[in-house]
């Protein structure tokens, strides 16, 4: 409709053709922050699911650490499942990096660390 009042030279054609270009413009905008948007609930979405699965690495090392001198048999096979977990952990850390900078990219690398320096530890503690 719009493109048949500008070539039928309506009154106001100039006008017309004019908003057009800026209601298009505003809709790219519009396109733009859409897809900024969906990015960035995809980082929170990776973030919270890296955050979750390191509180629970946390709790089974804790866990392992307390019951290890009672279940000495069955420790490699939960040790094997648990350096899976780590893995997991520094390859979400990884990809999370990718999607923030400054002080959560800090903050994701820190809590990286924590995970492999308890990990350590129990290792250490496993082996005396």
């Amino acid at each position: 409709m719009i493109h048949l009042l500008i070539v039928n030279e309506h009154v106001n054609s100039a006008y017309i053709a004019e908003l057009k270009v800026t209601l298009n413009e505003s809709y790219q905008d519009l396109l733009e922050m859409i897809e900024t948007r969906l990015q960035s609930l995809k980082a929170s979405w990776k973030l919270h699911q890296f955050l979750h699965n390191r509180k629970e690495i946390l709790l089974i090392m804790q866990e392992r650490k307390n019951s290890i001198q009672d279940e000495i048999g069955h420790d490699q096979q939960k040790l094997v499942l648990l350096a899976q977990y780590i893995q997991r952990i520094q390859q979400e850390s990884k990809c999370l990096n990718e999607c923030y900078a400054d002080e959560k990219e800090t903050e994701i690398k820190q809590k990286e660390m924590n995970v492999l320096t308890l990990w350590k530890l129990l290792q250490q503690f496993i082996d005396q």
